[in-house]
């Protein structure tokens, strides 16, 4: 589940509680309605174009216009007859109204997320009297799908709008109303958590854009506080995302939505980060009941069946898997994530299917290289050709596309060039295009050719910064070792001034090959200045034999939380090191760890 799902879903003047609200509605809240077992049907005809009425105008940044469709009162009087605010006085309870009706109109002029969509589909409608329920899906600009569930109130001059449920979270729109007018009643006697739930919503919005550092420390002040149990879900939920998004602990992950079902059993969107956690944890058997029972309550949902695909294929179910893909891009035909877990797991002529869907994509260049890459490994040419096309009619001024056209000019099937070759077009490409195409040979290790490339581009560009940076990386990639360390000396002002770490990475691994672990000490004295990491330095230290330095900066290196011991596999720091040295080092590692 991305970020942008849980920041889509929020509504009105409640967009900072969007994220993450993880149940579905909570029964016995004052204004709930039973779904009626049979639709008057005219009454149901009503409805539907009062519905698609309100996306036209919504959609249309209708505003005021939209807000009028809205019953603010029937609203804020199931809010304020709410157990939750028994306390207050009638006078009190007036002058919330009053408030409340105002932000309410406020908020659906400015914001009118509900029903801004440029596609909706209407799944069900229900009707008794005066009141009716319907289930919609609608898809925004860039194709996100929300399932709602709306409340609709008779009026004589037609149906009109008063609450609204998304329905892969739960909370009603009536219930956010106390978020926003806690501080006003603020000492009336209310319970604590309507004091709080604004802390609440803080933390879900901070999940919703990715800020899992705030959201942490946000959740971290409410553990004292008892939510009602669709709220109390929700913390649950929020706190399963962060422990997965900035900590990867999946198991953590599942206890928190093993919480979820323990406080409010009926809850569905816990399925989705369960999902997650269970793929993380290689148990992908245990994903698919979960996002089955979430399809049943959501329909059809691109995130749920995107999940749902990668278990599928996980488990080796390839054809499901490919069904399960094209349906989630047949909800979200513009969403690159999508696409690219499709073309991931689609095989050799597999591949021509999902490629359709590319010139649909709000960001093609997402995933632009990775399905070049696709499909050159599958010996595709013709696809290959009428992708790039494709990319050139979308981001005629891309860089990556002129690589690709350089690389593939003159491809065959299952004879693809060599990525070397690309040298072929850099005339075509232009000196601009030298910097990327540098750092795709140096991230690639292929030295060889990017010797070529910076003596081709030095003759044609001698003023170029880039040169110095550029040979250095190519000595260092073709083995040329002391010559790199010669040219990093002979240019280490302009190199150093760079504070660019790579370039300390090239000459420091440079000295380590050469046996120079003078040079190897000085340089990764200068990168750690740079990325402040001392690990380095402990290895070429012990090398060096300075044993006490080299401890001090271990020490350093495992108090500052960083992997030591991962450093022991790298091949230039085991060949600095004589063997004895080396398990020298990987004693005083773990005796340092031990304390």
């Amino acid at each position: 589940m991305t970020s942008a799902r849980w920041a889509r879903a929020g509504v009105l003047l409640f967009t900072l509680v969007a994220a993450a609200a993880a149940v579905p509605r909570r029964p016995g809240v004052a204004h709930a309605q039973e779904e009626p077992a049979a639709p008057e049907a005219a009454a149901e005809q009503e409805v539907r174009a009062a519905l698609e009425h309100a996306r036209a105008v919504a959609s249309a940044g209708g505003g005021v216009a939209y807000a009028d469709l809205w019953d603010a009162a029937t609203m804020v009087d199931d809010v304020l007859a709410s157990p939750d605010l028994a306390a207050l006085s009638q006078e009190k309870k007036v002058l919330l109204g009053m408030g409340m009706r105002l932000g309410i109109r406020a908020g659906f002029a400015n914001d009118p997320t509900v029903m801004a969509y440029e596609r909706m589909d209407i799944r069900e409608v229900h009707v008794t009297g005066d009141r009716a329920v319907a289930v919609i899906r609608g898809w925004d600009a860039d194709d996100l799908g929300l399932g709602w569930r709306l409340w609709l109130v008779g009026k004589p001059d037609g149906w009109r709008l008063c609450d609204a449920e998304e329905m892969s979270q739960g909370i009603r729109v009536s219930r956010l109303l106390l978020a926003a007018v806690a501080d006003s009643i603020d000492g009336d006697g209310t319970p604590e958590w309507v004091r709080r739930i604004a802390q609440l919503t803080a933390a879900a919005n901070a999940t919703a854009t990715a800020d899992w550092e705030n959201a942490e420390r946000l959740l971290a002040g409410m553990d004292d506080v008892t939510f009602p149990p669709d709220f109390d879900a929700m913390r649950a939920m929020l706190h399963g995302i962060v422990a997965l998004q900035l900590y990867g602990d999946a198991e953590a992950t599942l206890s928190r939505v093993a919480e979820m079902d323990r406080v409010f059993p009926a809850s569905v969107a816990g399925e989705l980060i369960r999902g997650r956690a269970l793929l993380e944890l290689g148990r992908p058997a245990e994903v698919i009941p979960g996002i089955d029972h979430y399809l049943a309550v959501t329909g059809p949902d691109s995130t749920a069946l995107q999940l749902r695909g990668e278990a599928l294929e996980a488990l080796g179910r390839h054809k499901e898997a490919l069904q399960a893909l094209r349906e989630a891009s047949a909800d979200a035909p513009r969403d690159a994530d999508v696409l690219g877990v499709w073309m991931d797991i689609a095989d050799g002529r597999e591949l021509r299917e999902p490629l359709r869907v590319f010139r649909m994509l709000r960001n093609p260049e997402s995933v632009f290289e990775r399905i070049v890459v696709l499909l050159r490994n599958a010996g595709d040419q013709e696809a290959l050709t009428g992708l790039l096309d494709a990319f050139a009619r979308i981001r005629p001024e891309s860089l990556d596309l002129a690589y690709w056209r350089a690389l593939v000019r003159k491809c065959r099937a299952r004879a693809f060039i060599a990525r070397g070759q690309a040298l072929e077009g850099y005339a075509e490409l232009g000196a601009p295009a030298f910097a990327e195409l540098a750092q795709r040979l140096y991230e690639g290790l292929d030295g060889e050719v990017l010797m070529k490339l910076a003596t081709t581009h030095a003759k044609a560009q001698p003023g170029d910064e880039l040169n110095v940076i550029v040979r250095l990386h190519a000595l260092f990639l073709t083995g040329a070792h002391e010559e790199a360390l010669q040219h990093f000396t002979a240019h280490e002002d302009e190199l150093v001034a760079r504070q660019d770490y790579a370039v300390y990475d090239s000459a420091f691994r440079a000295g380590l090959r050469s046996g120079d672990m003078t040079a190897a000490v000085y340089i990764a004295e200068l990168a750690r200045d740079e990325i402040d990491d001392p690990f380095p330095l402990a290895v070429v230290r012990l090398a060096a034999g300075e044993r006490d330095a080299a401890e001090q900066s271990v020490r350093t290196c495992l108090d500052g939380g960083f992997a030591a011991r991962d450093f022991l596999v790298d091949p230039d720091a085991a060949k600095a090191l004589e063997q004895e040295s080396l398990e020298e080092l990987r004693a005083t590692l773990e005796e340092l760890a031990a304390d």
